[in-house]
């Protein structure tokens, strides 16, 4: 900035207050200042020129010093108890040493000697101007600042820690979703926020990111809020370096993505991380069969309308801490009990048979549309209440049923499916042993008493000897039709080769 140009850019948008006593001397300087400034105030003396000062919004004073009534660095002292960044240029004819003094405590901007001098007024202005540009960037990017952060803090947690993890600042929305005190955060390591699941080698990665190799570390991660909540989080964490490359601290930005997540796993992580998890299981009664005959997106629209008056039906006073939208038209409510969960299942029986019976007698609009509604549903508690709850929803289709507590069914079912695999493991083992046999009995036709073809009884030999009825595995073997087909030619044969050795 060395030109003439260059100042009138900012000096055109100011206003002068130019305070000067003597009128010959004021008005010969008007004639630069009006060229320069877009207004000039004028006062006659330093009480005046105070006076204008309060009256109108000043950019920039230029005065002299000894004037009637109060002298110009008084008049300076007064208005830079009022605005201390507000430039002023002192304009004298004298060189006394205490004047000087005066001036350079009051850190005025420039000191110039009468008779007044062009070139060392423009040198002032533009020492001026580029301290007024630099003060109006500042100012703009601390606005801009703090505009990114106030939108920053309404999105993202911000938490900053010191070389050792140890967090030293936190923002409002960290607070919010850690649910911790800024006081309870501030001092403590880090970890306060992890969950017991994330693995130790998942932290030495991002340790061995952001310490060692000094690199921003990106990643999802599970944390835990102060009352043992499970939320997961979007996680930026970059390492704020000095000017010689050493690490002075962390900064991490954090964004809640829980909403986000897959509901099955929310769901599966929240019973995991529970005392007494109580689960119920809602279905919709022919969900497949609404997007056959609706298509997709009406069943998705039939699927969030429900969903919407489902959570909005289920008593307040039940507390459920989740509400889940699990798809294909199945919905979960679910909370941690933490007392006994039975007394608990069986109060809600009665409820819940009473909400059922008002969803069963819904209808869902959905453009020209009306869609009746019909649930089923499967409640359990415990560590297995996901497993309970969906062999109970399939007990309830299978039997045409349309209710039921469901605890232990995991159980029941696992025993089941240990007996399963014992059966067939004996079919291999009786069929590789060729233990598998069969009984022949003449189907005879009544009029001519003649044998017209043979029924064949399969039997299976087991290890000790037994004799076992097709009854007992001929079901399983067709169940597990992806195990036993190995076997489907091996045991072909050995019929027909022991009919034909009848």
């Amino acid at each position: 900035m060395n030109n003439l140009s260059d100042i009138l850019k900012y000096t055109k948008n100011m206003t002068l207050l130019y305070v000067e006593d003597n009128q010959e001397i004021r008005e010969s300087s008007l004639l630069i200042f009006k060229d320069l400034f877009n207004d000039v105030v004028i006062g006659v003396d330093g009480e005046d020129g105070i006076n204008k000062f309060y009256e109108k919004k000043i950019d920039i004073v230029i005065t002299d010093i000894r004037m009637p009534k109060l002298n110009g660095l008084e008049m300076a002292r007064k208005i830079i108890k009022f605005d201390d960044t507000l430039p002023i240029i002192i304009n004298s004819a004298h060189t006394e040493t205490e004047y000087f003094t005066q001036a350079i405590e009051l850190n005025v901007a420039g000191y110039l000697l009468k008779p007044f001098s062009i070139d060392n007024f423009l040198k002032t202005m533009i020492t001026i101007v580029e301290k007024i540009k630099f003060e109006q960037e500042y100012n703009n990017n601390i606005t801009l600042l703090e505009q990114y952060q106030d939108l920053m803090d309404t999105n993202t947690a911000v938490s900053k820690t010191d070389l050792k993890g140890i967090i030293t600042y936190v923002n409002n929305k960290f607070c919010q979703l850690s649910g911790y005190s800024k006081e309870e955060l501030i001092g403590s390591n880090h970890n306060i926020v992890r969950h017991k699941d994330t693995s130790a080698s998942e932290y030495a990665e991002l340790w061995q990111c952001i310490k060692n190799e000094k690199m921003q570390w990106n990643g999802i991660l599970k944390n835990c809020t102060k009352d043992k909540k499970i939320y997961y989080a979007d996680i930026s964490i970059k390492p704020i370096l000095d000017s010689d490359g050493n690490i002075l601290e962390y900064i991490s930005l954090k964004k809640d993505i829980t909403l986000i997540m897959s509901p099955t796993k929310q769901l599966y992580d929240f019973v995991q991380s529970s005392e007494e998890a109580v689960l119920i299981l809602m279905k919709t009664d022919g969900f497949s069969d609404i997007e056959k005959f609706y298509g997709y997106s009406i069943a998705q629209d039939i699927n969030i309308n429900f969903a919407n008056t489902i959570s909005r039906w289920m008593p307040k006073y039940l507390n459920f801490e989740k509400f889940l939208a699990l798809g294909n038209g199945e919905y979960a409510f679910v909370q941690d009990f933490k007392k006994n969960s039975d007394d608990f299942i069986q109060s809600l029986e009665e409820e819940l048979i009473s909400l059922q019976y008002a969803v069963n007698n819904l209808k869902i609009d959905v453009g020209e549309i009306e869609y009746d509604i019909s649930v089923i549903i499967s409640i359990s508690s415990g560590s297995e209440c996901i497993e309970n709850v969906h062999y109970g929803i399939k007990f309830l289709e299978d039997s045409k049923q349309d209710f039921i507590i469901a605890n232990n069914f995991a159980e029941k079912e696992q025993d089941k499916a240990e007996n399963n695999l014992k059966v067939l493991k004996k079919v291999k083992e009786a069929l590789e042993e060729s233990n598998i046999i069969s009984y022949f009995q003449p189907i005879v036709c009544n009029k001519t008493q003649e044998i017209v073809k043979y029924e064949s009884l399969v039997r299976l030999i087991d290890e000790e000897g037994k004799v076992i009825s097709p009854y007992f595995f001929p079901r399983h073997c067709k169940k597990r039709k992806i195990l036993c087909q190995h076997y489907k030619y091996s045991f072909r044969k050995f019929l027909q080769s022991t009919f034909y050795n009848r």
